[in-house]
């Protein structure tokens, strides 16, 4: 089980790291089911306090996140390439680094379990019980 070390939120720009275009691979969504926002319709909307889109154009991957706290909101991007190993979960990590987000347990490079560790490691920090985490994939 990982934990969150430490979090010193961070707001970079993401600029040429979002491949909307050309290159949206995946999609991570913590929806936190506690706080709703009720729409004139009187559809809930629910707080999304946690953010990953993975972007993979061509042989780099890249990954942006979107993360808030009930204190802090932070914004990282990252990047990884080359052969050998999960891409997208290093790419994630850099990108949680990049937002001021660290973690108990490298996860970059070791796959899609340690990605949804990572984001419990978050929502337990965060302080968020009734969540879910959907993955949507382009």
């Amino acid at each position: 089980m990982n934990k969150v070390l430490s979090f010193n939120p961070q707001s970079n720009t993401l600029g040429s790291y979002r491949k909307e275009k050309h290159g949206l691979f995946r999609q991570y969504t913590l929806i936190n089911f506690e706080k709703a926002h009720i729409l004139q319709s009187g559809i809930p909307q629910y707080e999304q306090p946690l953010i990953i889109r993975v972007y993979w154009p061509a042989e780099t991957a890249f990954a942006c996140v979107w993360l808030s706290t009930k204190d802090a909101y932070a914004v990282g991007r990252g990047k990884a390439g080359g052969y050998g190993y999960c891409k997208e979960s290093a790419a994630i990590e850099n990108a949680f680094l990049s937002a001021g987000l660290r973690f108990e347990q490298a996860i970059g490079g070791v796959g899609e379990s340690a990605i949804m560790a990572a984001i419990k490691a978050f929502a337990d920090f965060a302080g968020y019980n009734n969540y879910t985490v959907t993955i949507a994939h382009a």
